[in-house]
């Protein structure tokens, strides 16, 4: 995931917007493969039942469509925004966890 995030980064800020609309896409099938298999994590670790990743994962999906739309618009200035709250997002859910 972090490989994609940067990527994403790079590729915002030098305007690449077709590489960083793949890497969003790579992102978001990651954060999807994470809530498939989650459940399945919880219920063979004790350690991880206490801790709504799924949850968190979902609080993405609104994050993920506003840099998508920023992607699309090839709005440098949204896209610095977004990017910024969904390692916001990032961070806070590794500090949760």
């Amino acid at each position: 995931m972090q490989v994609h995030h940067t990527k994403l980064w790079l590729a915002g800020h030098a305007n690449n917007w077709t590489l960083a609309a793949y890497e969003l896409t790579k992102i978001k099938e990651t954060i999807e493969e994470v809530k498939e298999t989650i459940v399945d994590i919880q219920t063979s670790s004790p350690q991880w039942r206490r801790v709504p990743v799924g949850e968190m994962l979902r609080t993405f999906d609104s994050n993920l469509n506003s840099l998508e739309q920023a992607i699309k618009a090839k709005d440098a200035s949204k896209f610095g925004i977004t990017y910024r709250e969904i390692t916001a997002t990032c961070n806070a859910c590794h500090m949760s966890a």
